[in-house]
């Protein structure tokens, strides 16, 4: 089988996946040149390859490889398409991952990547529409809506053309609205009827997100429904820590393929690991000082600092770490306040809220601050999907810290 993937990897070289081995693996041959070659396996080859036309939804667990598949097939279309391509997510992170992927793929200039929500600002200043103000909207999220709002009456109205791309591709759809999802649907072109939405419910982490109707919205899909099991990310380890922590809220896995109600739970491909660590500290600060320690002996381990990231649930967490991290003379890149798009470019650490890492991935994460999950009055049930987000972010290695006690800990220690 490895003999035959290296065939398959050097014949069509765009199926090849960068993974990166542990800093303390030996070589599986003496000879570096004639290592095998990681590749999509033969069920995401064949999906990205022939998705054929129409409306597609791909349901997936985390890791699964539901965005490489969804940049592979922005890619294809790109290249054939007469109108631009969009690809919407809901994080700016993941968009950023997305944008410096279609740029390493040439295709930059056919490919828009947007958040929504930024998309529909842009739609607003480009048809000459008035944005909604801080002054008449002092909180942002309602701000938010009132954009969305204003975009759908303009399109509505007439004032925002529909078709205007040759494909429109949907990714961590989880966390989109209804509403949203049925205004994408309108923007694509009729003539080539390219829509992908790819999401899984379980990492759908901002509440009241009603499971969509797909016809209802405009979607048909129906029978054009494909579902990945098998995690292709994280360690055998660092699955069954997740699943174990998360299953009774997840709840039982669908035993039906197709069935757009049933639950998904990852199946891992076997790749082992060391199992996620989970540390008790007196502080926040005592937190910071732990993850810099751990950073750093990563670092030793043969790690590199972008392979690196520290998740947390309130910026003022992610604020005392970056203190901390600094003092320890560990690089550092923050993304604030979920505005800033994450590039592989800068050699640091991330520093991301938990909310801003979905749909990205690191060798090695930490994750601080996670006895002040719920703190709010936030379900426990969103809290546990918000950690399993967090967990599986890490390809290699996890570390979870704590210094207050809360049903969510509970979970984690037992």
């Amino acid at each position: 089988m490895p003999q035959f993937d290296r065939l398959r990897a050097l014949l069509f070289p765009e199926i090849r996946i960068r993974q990166i081995a542990l800093p303390l693996d030996e070589p599986m041959v003496p000879d570096p040149s004639d290592r095998t070659l990681a590749a999509m396996d033969m069920h995401q080859e064949q999906i990205a390859r022939s998705l054929g036309e129409g409306h597609r939804i791909i349901r997936g667990v985390a890791g699964s490889g539901k965005t490489l598949i969804l940049a592979f097939r922005a890619e294809y279309l790109a290249r054939a398409a007469t109108k631009p391509v969009l690809i919407l997510c809901y994080a700016n992170g993941i968009a950023g991952r997305l944008e410096d992927t279609m740029q390493n793929r040439g295709v930059e200039d056919r490919v828009q990547v947007r958040t929504f929500h930024s998309w529909c600002y842009w739609m607003l200043r480009t048809y000459g529409i008035p944005v909604p103000s801080e002054r008449e909207y002092p909180d942002y999220e309602k701000r938010l809506a009132a954009s969305v709002s204003e975009v759908v009456k303009a399109v509505d109205q007439g004032h925002i053309p529909t078709e205007q791309y040759d494909a429109v591709l949907i990714d961590e759809a989880h966390d989109f609205e209804p509403q949203w999802l049925a205004l994408a649907a309108k923007m694509v072109n009729p003539r080539t009827n390219a829509l992908m939405v790819v999401y899984d419910d379980i990492q759908a982490i901002y509440k009241g997100r009603e499971r969509p109707v797909w016809r209802q919205l405009g979607i048909e899909a129906q029978g054009r429904t494909t579902v990945l099991k098998i995690n292709y990310r994280n360690t055998a380890q660092i699955v069954s820590f997740a699943r174990r922590f998360a299953s009774d809220v997840i709840g039982a896995p669908g035993t039906i393929a197709d069935d757009e109600h049933a639950i998904l739970l990852p199946e891992d491909a076997g790749r082992q690991g060391l199992v996620p660590e989970v540390r008790q500290c007196v502080s926040i600060e005592a937190e910071a000082h732990c993850i810099a320690e751990w950073f750093l002996g990563r670092k030793k381990a043969g790690y590199e600092w972008p392979q690196m990231a520290c998740l947390y649930p309130e910026h003022w967490i992610g604020e005392r770490v970056a203190q901390v991290l600094a003092k320890h003379e560990v690089p550092i890149d923050m993304a604030k306040n979920n505005k800033n798009r994450v590039s592989t470019k800068r050699v640091a650490v991330r520093l991301l809220s938990l909310h801003t890492a979905k749909g990205l991935e690191f060798p090695c994460v930490a994750i601080a601050g996670l006895g002040l999950l719920g703190r709010h009055g936030e379900p426990v049930e969103e809290c546990v999907r918000l950690t399993y987000v967090g967990v599986t972010r890490a390809t290699h290695e996890a570390l979870l810290t704590y210094s207050s006690e809360s049903a969510l800990v509970q979970r984690l220690i037992m």
